[in-house]
């Protein structure tokens, strides 16, 4: 279709574009139509995680959490009691050299003259006991008849009252490591079995 306009002795003719037929815009609403519904369905199919789904996911959590926290907890208790043997052993052996060189076992102030070196050892706290992170270790205690003991450390605490177990060679059976509890409210379940299974099997 064309519309024309005069200009003096001048005729202008654009030609404008063709309007649709109903047909064609009927057509072509049921195209936008089918198209707009299959965007909004591809939508509804990429539909966030529900409340029961979260849920499932965090019980699952949890109880993979309960099953593998006990033994983590156990496996780095164990290590750390194994280095206290260790140690403890070692001091042992420095207790009969220095009995063979003095006739007698070094008391609880003298654990400076042992010739031992402890791995991570810090400092040394009342009456010479040697601290480090995770125990204080001792050349003897208040009774007669330690050679050499380490007491497990709680956090910062130096104090040997307030520990959950310690780790003692005695001088009547020096080939055998004991585990004796010394706070109970202290002392974990993880730290129980395994005192008990040090004092049955002797070893960990």
């Amino acid at each position: 279709m064309f519309r024309c306009t005069a200009a003096g002795l001048r005729l202008f003719c654009v030609r404008e574009p063709d309007k649709p037929s109903a047909q064609t815009a009927v057509l072509f609403r049921r195209f936008s139509k089918g198209r707009y519904m299959g965007e909004l369905k591809q939508m509804k199919n990429k539909h966030a995680f529900t409340l029961i789904e979260l849920l499932v996911v965090v019980l699952i959590i949890g109880i993979l959490a309960s099953v593998a926290l006990p033994q983590y907890q156990k496996a780095v208790e164990k290590a750390r009691m194994s280095e206290a043997i260790s140690n403890v052993r070692a001091i042992v052996r420095a207790q009969q050299l220095y009995f063979l060189a003095n006739g007698r076992y070094a008391l609880i102030n003298e654990m400076d003259q042992l010739s031992v070196e402890i791995p991570g050892s810090a400092v040394q706290t009342e009456g010479s006991r040697i601290q480090t992170h995770h125990f204080i270790y001792s050349s003897a205690g208040n009774l007669a008849g330690w050679l050499a003991i380490a007491y497990r450390r709680t956090g910062t605490e130096t104090s040997i009252n307030n520990t959950p177990y310690r780790i003692e060679i005695v001088e009547t059976n020096p080939d055998r490591i004991r585990c004796a509890v010394i706070d109970a409210e202290v002392i974990t379940a993880v730290q129980r079995k395994l005192c008990i299974q040090l004092n049955n099997t002797g070893s960990l």
